[in-house]
């Protein structure tokens, strides 16, 4: 009886803070994104002639960033010396273990392209990228002209 009331206690304790860990990684893959799309938009700001892109690959579960002339190549992080790349669970984003994410509304190619005002370059897409960890989920929804980033919550 005793240890049934013990494993009762530690289940009540322990319970809520393994959900919380998963809420918790999903908020820090959320930030390490919209940090990274915010840092590409500043980029291109800053230097119009060189603009920087985020390239997305889903099915990998990566993204990086990227000069918009070479997509494909990720560019240095600027005083890191290391590539420009994420994949949650790893370096980076390792707090953000077992997120995943899907795509909507991005522009050919699974690049998210800004203009010199920090707007998307296609003033006809709808970005949404949504971040997942078991039943729960965070999407990031990009506005066309602005580029500013809003967040929803859901699930579990």
């Amino acid at each position: 009886m005793v240890t049934v009331a013990i494993v009762a206690i530690m289940a009540t304790v322990l319970l809520p803070r393994l959900q919380d860990q998963g809420r918790l990684r999903l908020i820090a893959g959320s930030r390490l994104l919209s940090s990274d799309i915010e840092m590409a938009q500043i980029m291109t700001i800053s230097n119009p002639a060189e603009p920087i892109v985020v390239k997305f690959e889903p099915t990998l579960g990566i993204y990086w960033l990227a000069s918009a002339a070479d997509p494909g190549t990720p560019i240095l992080r600027p005083g890191a010396g290391q590539l420009y790349r994420v994949k949650f669970g790893e370096g980076r984003g390792r707090t953000a273990r077992d997120v995943t994410f899907a795509l909507t509304g991005v522009a050919p190619d699974d690049i998210l392209s800004f203009n010199e005002r920090g707007g998307m370059t296609d003033p006809t897409v709808q970005p949404q990228i949504t971040l997942m960890h078991g039943s729960r989920w965070i999407t990031l929804s990009i506005s066309t002209t602005t580029g500013s980033i809003t967040e929803t919550y859901g699930g579990g």
